[in-house]
Order: C-alpha cells, then sequence, then structure tokens
C-alpha cells in the first residue's frame, strides 16, 4: 500500500451543508484551568484529512496522523472521547490508533480514552455481521488500551474502569444497576446509536453502505433505546456521559437531554453545544471534511461519588470501611490507622462532619486520618449548626477562592498545572506560586523539599530561570493580549536574583487552608471554629480568618 487512493471516499452533501453553516462553532478551544478534565473529538474523517493535505504516500498519512495523535494527547486530561467517523478504511484506522497509542507513551500520559464507531466505521465489511464489525474493532482498540463503547457502559470505582457488557446491561433489572453502581464516581454508557428515528438521513440514504439496512437501523436504535431508558432510570443522580455516534434525537424517542447529563455526540457535522442550567450536550467539535483545527475541546464533569447519598439528615454511627469509602468515592486518600471506640457521620442538607470517639470518651473532628480537639460540644451541637457553618465557611472563603481559580487559569493559559491545594498554584512539580490569604499577595518560588525553597522576585523571573518554554509562552501570550488585565500574566523586570527561605510557615497557613477548602469543594468540615457562627460578627473576612490561622498555627 505505498499510494494512497480514494476510491471509497464520498461526502454527503446534508453534512456538508450542516458543516459550513456551523464552521463558526468547531474552532479550537483551550483548557480554562486544570480541571478540565474530558476531552472530546468527532469525525475526524482521516480521508478527508489525508485528500486536504496531498497526502500520496504512507509516510505523508503517517505524518498527518502523528500531528493529530500529538494534539489530542497536548493537554493532561483523565478522559478523552471519540464519537465516531475515524476512518472509512480499516487499515488507516488502525495506524491511526497505533498513532494514539505512540503519542500516549510520549506524553507518559494516564488518559483514559473511550471510542464509539461511527457509520463510515461500517464500510470497509459488508460481507460480515454487526457483531463482527464490532468484534474486530474491538479487538484492536483493547489491545491498546481503548476502551470500545457499544451498547455497554464502564463506571469508575476504586481507581479504575469497569466494564458492564451489553448482555449484562440487557438483563439486569434497575435496582441491579442502581446497587452495582451506587459507588461509582463516574459513568459512561453509548455505543453508535444509529438513525432509526431519522426519517430522512438514514440507511436509505446510504450512510452504511450495503452493511445495515433500514429496518434493521430501526432494530439497533431501538436496542440502544431501551438501555439508555434503564440507565436513566437507574443512575438519574449520578456523573453520567453518554456518547453516542449518532444525536440523541436520531436514535430515542427523547428529544431533550435529561438533567444532569452529558451528552457527546457527532455524525451530522451540524455543530452545536449545550451548557445551560443542568442541560449538556456537546456535539460542537465535529471536524468534518473542511476542519483544519483538530484538537480536542474539553469540559468538566464532576468525577466523584456520596456513599452516603441515599442517607436521611441526622446523626449516624458508621464503620471504619464506610468512612474510607466515603473518601474512596470523593478520590480522596486518606490514611486512618488511629485506634478508636466509634465513629459518627453527621449530615445535614449536604454537608457532612465525622466524629470519633476514643477510650475517654472524648469526642474528637476527624480531619481526614488525623484526629483533633473540638471542645465541649455535643454532636446535636454540630448537627444543629453544620448547614449554617459550612454557608459561613463559604461567605468568608469566597473573594480568596476566586482569586485563587483566577490564578490558576491565568497559569494554565500559558502551559502550567493550575493545580489548588490550600494556598499554593502549581506551576508544575518543583515551581509554585504561594498566595497569602491574608493580603493576597503572590510569592514565586522553586522549591525541592519543603525547606529547600527559592523564592524569585516576580513571576517572570522565576519561568525566565526555571521554565524558558512556559516562559516563551507567557511572551507569546501578552503579545496576544495586549489589552486585557490580568493578575499574573504581566511583563515584569526579569532578574536571576533568588533568595533561599528554609522557613515552613507557607506549608503550615497553606494546611489551613486547605482543610477550610474541604468545606468549600467538597462540603465536608474538617476544621470547626465556633467564630464563623456568631451572628453579629462584624470583623471583615481577612481578620476572621486571621484569627483562626493564628489559632490553628498555635494548637499546631
Amino acid at each position: 500500500m505505498s499510494e494512497i487512493t480514494y476510491d471509497n471516499y464520498k461526502e454527503f452533501e446534508i453534512s456538508k451543508n450542516n458543516e459550513l453553516k456551523t464552521s463558526n462553532v468547531q474552532n479550537v478551544s483551550v483548557m480554562e484551568s486544570y480541571e478540565s478534565n474530558v476531552g472530546y473529538i468527532s469525525d475526524i474523517h482521516l480521508q478527508s484529512r489525508y485528500k486536504n493535505n496531498g497526502c500520496t504516500t504512507i509516510d505523508d498519512i503517517m505524518n498527518v496522523n502523528h500531528i493529530i495523535s500529538e494534539n489530542i494527547y497536548k493537554n493532561p486530561i483523565k478522559i478523552a472521547l471519540i464519537t465516531g467517523d475515524i476512518s472509512n478504511n480499516y487499515y488507516h484506522y488502525e495506524y491511526f490508533i497505533r498513532s494514539l497509542l505512540q503519542a500516549k507513551k510520549t506524553k507518559n500520559t494516564i488518559c483514559d480514552m473511550f471510542v464509539t464507531l461511527g457509520n463510515h466505521e461500517l464500510w470497509p465489511f459488508s460481507d460480515l455481521t454487526l457483531d463482527q464489525i464490532v468484534n474486530k474493532y474491538n479487538l484492536l482498540l483493547s489491545c491498546n488500551g481503548i476502551h470500545l463503547v457499544h451498547n455497554n457502559l464502564y463506571f469508575y470505582q476504586e481507581y479504575r474502569f469497569h466494564e458492564i457488557t451489553y448482555n449484562n446491561l440487557k438483563t439486569y433489572s434497575v435496582a441491579t444497576i442502581r446497587n452495582k453502581l451506587k459507588n461509582a464516581q463516574l459513568i459512561i454508557f453509548g455505543g453508535i446509536g444509529f438513525s432509526g428515528r431519522n426519517p430522512i438521513f438514514n440507511a436509505n440514504k446510504g450512510i452504511y453502505q450495503n452493511v445495515i439496512t433500514r429496518d434493521e437501523e430501526i432494530l439497533e436504535s431501538e436496542k440502544i433505546d431501551f438501555l439508555y431508558q434503564k440507565v436513566k432510570q437507574a443512575l438519574y443522580d449520578k456523573n453520567v456521559i453518554i456518547m453516542t455516534h449518532m444525536p440523541l434525537q436520531d436514535w430515542s424517542n427523547d428529544k431533550e437531554p435529561f438533567d444532569r447529563f452529558y451528552y457527546v455526540s457527532g455524525h451530522n457535522h451540524n455543530n452545536f453545544i449545550l451548557n445551560k442550567d443542568n442541560k449538556h450536550y456537546f456535539s460542537d467539535n465535529q471536524i468534518g471534511y473542511y476542519g483544519k483545527n483538530i484538537y480536542l475541546k474539553y469540559f468538566y464533569i464532576n468525577d466523584t461519588s456520596d456513599f452516603f447519598s441515599e442517607y436521611k439528615d441526622g446523626i449516624y454511627e458508621i464503620s471504619k470501611m464506610e468512612y474510607l469509602m466515603f473518601y474512596n468515592g470523593k478520590s480522596l486518600r486518606i490514611n486512618f490507622n488511629r485506634p478508636f471506640k466509634k465513629i459518627y457521620m453527621i449530615k445535614k442538607m449536604g454537608a457532612y462532619m465525622f466524629m470519633v470517639k476514643r477510650n475517654n470518651d472524648n469526642i474528637l473532628l476527624l480531619n481526614g486520618g488525623r484526629m483533633k480537639k473540638i471542645g465541649q460540644h455535643s454532636l446535636e451541637y454540630f448537627y444543629e449548626n453544620l448547614d449554617k457553618y459550612v454557608k459561613s465557611v463559604n461567605d468568608y472563603l469566597k473573594k480568596y477562592a476566586d482569586y485563587l481559580k483566577t490564578i490558576s487559569k491565568e497559569v494554565s493559559k500559558i502551559g502550567g498545572h493550575g493545580r489548588i491545594h490550600g494556598s499554593i498554584v502549581d506551576i508544575d512539580e518543583l515551581n509554585h506560586l504561594y498566595v497569602n490569604p491574608l493580603d493576597g499577595t503572590i510569592t514565586p518560588y522553586y522549591a525541592n523539599s519543603m525547606k529547600d525553597k527559592y523564592v524569585y522576585d516576580n513571576f517572570e523571573s522565576l519561568l525566565f530561570n526555571k521554565l524558558p518554554s512556559i516562559y516563551n509562552n507567557l511572551n507569546n501570550y501578552l503579545d496576544a493580549n495586549r489589552n486585557q488585565s490580568s493578575v499574573i500574566l504581566k511583563n515584569e523586570i526579569i532578574t536571576n536574583h533568588r533568595e533561599l527561605v528554609e522557613d515552613t510557615s507557607i506549608y503550615k497557613i497553606s494546611g489551613i487552608i486547605k482543610s477550610l477548602q474541604y468545606t468549600t469543594e467538597n462540603r465536608i468540615v474538617r476544621l470547626w471554629n465556633d467564630k464563623l457562627l456568631n451572628d453579629d460578627l462584624t470583623d471583615t473576612a481577612k481578620y476572621i480568618l486571621s484569627d483562626i490561622l493564628a489559632y490553628e498555627l498555635e494548637e499546631k
């Protein structure tokens, strides 16, 4: 196969017209922050990419495959979704999958990739049944560490994805599905979908060539819709992604996306996005026949679960295993090995506190795996005040939390991590920004350890000396956004000056802020201070926070 031909190449007028009308929707998007954990793309149509780039040899297409694969793994993400129509040539498809695997190894990423087939993937196999075609692709993808989504379901639990096969999903009751996925943090369901509900653009138009008839297409849509209705009934309150090649209305009687679910599709080249209130639909990254910007677009989905979601508000005695399962569902790792007599869980309006009783019968607050003195209050006292306390913590930290997020997004824009933990924003593993919670000052520093820290005069100097590639990104960003205001992205005088700081107080302060962030981000109270319950409090947030920090630092 030394030369590339386009004998099996075909463009549908309906798709072409849709693409031309919505081409302004399909363009490059960037991650707003490190929290964008799902990337998606559809309708790559390799034959169009090869044709548009004048490919005539295997080397030509390998080069195109390499560029696309590098772009797909360009940013660190947890999950990548490709919703069909990669290619109507199986050998080109196979080359592309191998290219993706190589890019993943090069980037050293742990990203999980999920793929559905599209109607174009069926074209090369008119002599095979649909099941045989699916099995052929599944073998190729699974051997390369990629999950094929075809009328099955994947769920993330205990730090890896598990599968419920089509046969099991078909026979399980709604109650069984819900029970099996009780602790699932993220769920992915879907498949081709087919166009059984579309009266115009369907098998009669030759979209599957000779592989699927109109009657078979209708049956396939009924099959996936039957499973989908089960998923809705069982997992209505879970974090669910529905990824199909065809859009929802083509295969289901439902015309609107189900509240809270996240839908990703392609097929018709009609680029469209809905991400408002509880409705989430992403079909705005269909590359199509003419697309040039071949990157992932991104969205954020909460990938945690609530082990105690079905508990009513109240005070409960729980086991150590239940306590650990709760944190596991929140993707929060803790070590809890201290001796105890009883563990109590307090739940109110979606907020939680965990208390422990030791041999002396004193009640202590559980801060992850650590225990903290909390005075002589009763469990009932904390239950009565829990919702008010959570609101107060959010109110007093809001300005600071928003400030941290702004800094995080700006770091992410120029290629840094942007991860927030406590009072620190990571640029990468060794370079960081400490953001003082009392006055908002930003300290850029490089650290080999907690004591071995080198503070630079400003953000730009740190980048120039330690991260030259991100420094170049900063300059490019500043050139393109001269009139935009920024917290950290600005032209500053570059120096080589740095100062060794062995004091570790910033980490102590950051740890205290992190304890409060469990309340603002996860609704888990791990630090209690009665001052936040005083209705007559007139001090500003700065002084209240100052008192809390002073008290906690003294306790530590």
